[in-house]
């Protein structure tokens, strides 16, 4: 029986980065940290950048981050000049004959649609 048991092939788990045993248990632990920090961020994609950039060593890592994707130096975002807003104060007399021609409008619009619905277009 025992012999039978050597001879089945048991799973082994695929390693295409060629980690060793050490750095696997590394990757694990990171990404189980990561993945409690960042809960939103599918577990594929910390995965992915774990295997991207444990490789890459930190003068790598901080020219990556110092770039734009273009490769040039990242330069400071030009702050926009600021906006001039004018507020305009209504009196209340003026404010209240705009809402009775806005009434008006209305009712007209309404009696319109009236007419236009039980019009007989032969």
């Amino acid at each position: 029986m025992e012999e039978i048991l050597k001879e089945v092939p048991r799973y082994e788990m695929p390693n295409p980065r060629n980690y060793t045993n050490l750095e696997l248990e590394e990757k694990a632990k990171r990404i189980k940290n990561l993945e409690k920090e960042f809960p939103n961020v599918p577990p594929y994609w910390v995965d992915m950048l774990y295997d991207y950039l444990s490789k890459k060593d930190d003068k790598e890592l901080k020219k990556m981050i110092n770039e734009d994707r273009h490769g040039e130096e990242a330069k400071n975002p030009r702050k926009p000049e600021p906006v001039e807003i004018g507020i305009t104060i209504e009196k209340g007399e003026d404010r209240k004959d705009r809402e009775d021609q806005d009434v008006e409008k209305h009712e007209l619009l309404n009696y319109s649609r009236e007419v236009a619905l039980n019009a007989n277009i032969d």
